[in-house]
């Protein structure tokens, strides 16, 4: 079994959907290792429905579960490429960003 453990700051409020019957609770997470580096997003899902309760945009969380990488080809620039998705049941909130230091925190760099 394969364990990844992160920290990193929510992208966009998690959405409550369906995958094969199940209800999970999905978000992306932008982990970034310098203040300079252009972050490495990755696909959060969870079953604990109560985080869309606590979980905000811009809210620095520590996620730990079992990856699933996806590896593709980029339809517009015909580049092979991957994706991370984080199935975890352990999040824990770290600190809740104003929206005043979301706004200065550069996600896309």
């Amino acid at each position: 079994m394969i364990e990844l453990k992160a920290i990193g700051i929510v992208g966009n409020d998690p959405i409550l959907h369906d995958i094969k019957g199940l209800a999970y609770v999905g978000f992306s997470l932008a982990c970034k290792k310098k203040h300079d580096e252009s972050p490495v997003w990755i696909q959060v899902e969870t079953k604990l429905q109560v985080m869309l309760s606590y979980l905000k945009k811009g809210t620095k969380v520590y996620v730990s579960g079992m990856p699933v990488f996806n590896a593709y080809t980029k339809k517009s620039t015909g580049e092979p490429t991957f994706n991370v998705t984080l199935y975890t049941n352990e999040i824990e909130i770290v600190s809740v960003l104003s929206k005043t230091d979301y706004d200065k925190c550069d996600l896309n760099e």
